[in-house]
């Protein structure tokens, strides 16, 4: 698998959503970035084209394993670190924490709980601001993404969905895509992963993708999380409530250490 590191310190993997990389997830570095705190790893899942995977991939199960055995290559067996998973990168972020012991935090950002779309509780696509004057000045295809997902749409929104999400769908290599489309839920299902570290879950209020009523009848299982429910917000919350997220994060990393220390 393609692997970008940054800093150094504990480790900290940051796991994309599906179909995009890890760029996706880049915007979120600035609040992990305390010198020797922090060793990010973003991963690029082997869906994406260049990031080779040691098996065949036809499913969820064998994105999970492939991630899976790449941590294990990366971090060392007493060696304890943080998770932070979007959408899909949540689905499979949420199974690795309740396995794996060495899990020392959490974060969830506009995680996919329920893998089967038909099931989950999610509510209509609204754009509470329309700005068509950006949407004109880009690429047809870009500007129908961009609009598909918005919530708030602005140029420089648009910029930032552009570097950080339609590049990454570029990328995605669609033949290994399809074949997990249709074998997407994991072995096991939902049904008793939870997790009892420090814990943060960020979802957005307008997310027409995964929803957020999903995840809040799951925090049960979450004893330590903190939820937050963002106004103003779809599927790319952390992109579209930057500062927000960010300070969830910072706040999440503090708990993570006392808890640790």
């Amino acid at each position: 698998m393609n692997i970008v590191e940054r800093g150094s310190g504990r480790p900290v993997v940051l796991v994309h959503g599906f179909p995009v990389d890890h760029r996706s997830m880049l915007p979120l570095d600035g609040w992990l970035d305390e010198p020797g705190a922090w060793r990010r790893i973003y991963v690029d899942l082997p869906f994406v084209r260049g990031s080779d995977s040691s098996r065949a991939i036809e499913s969820s199960d064998d994105v999970l394993a492939e991630l899976v055995d790449t941590l294990d290559r990366l971090i060392g067996p007493g060696e304890s670190y943080l998770v932070v998973g979007s959408s899909f990168g949540g689905l499979l972020s949420s199974r690795i924490a309740h396995d794996d012991p060495r899990v020392v935090g959490l974060a969830l950002l506009e995680p996919a709980v329920i893998a089967d779309h038909a099931r989950r509780d999610v509510p209509p696509h609204v754009v509470l601001h329309e700005d068509p004057d950006a949407l004109a000045a880009v690429d047809p295809a870009l500007a129908q993404e961009y609009a598909e997902m918005s919530v708030v749409q602005s140029a420089e929104g648009l910029q930032v969905f552009a570097e950080s999400v339609h590049a990454g769908l570029e990328a995605a290599d669609p033949t290994v895509v399809a074949r997990v489309e249709q074998k997407y839920s994991l072995t096991g299902g939902e049904a008793e992963v939870g997790y009892d570290g420090p814990t943060l879950v960020v979802t957005g209020r307008q997310d027409h993708v995964v929803g957020y009523q999903d995840q809040l009848d799951l925090l049960d299982r979450y004893p330590r999380a903190t939820f937050a429910l963002l106004d103003s917000a779809g599927h790319n919350a952390h992109l579209e409530r930057p500062d927000v997220v960010g300070a969830l994060l910072r706040d999440w990393l503090v708990r993570v250490g006392a808890a640790s220390d």
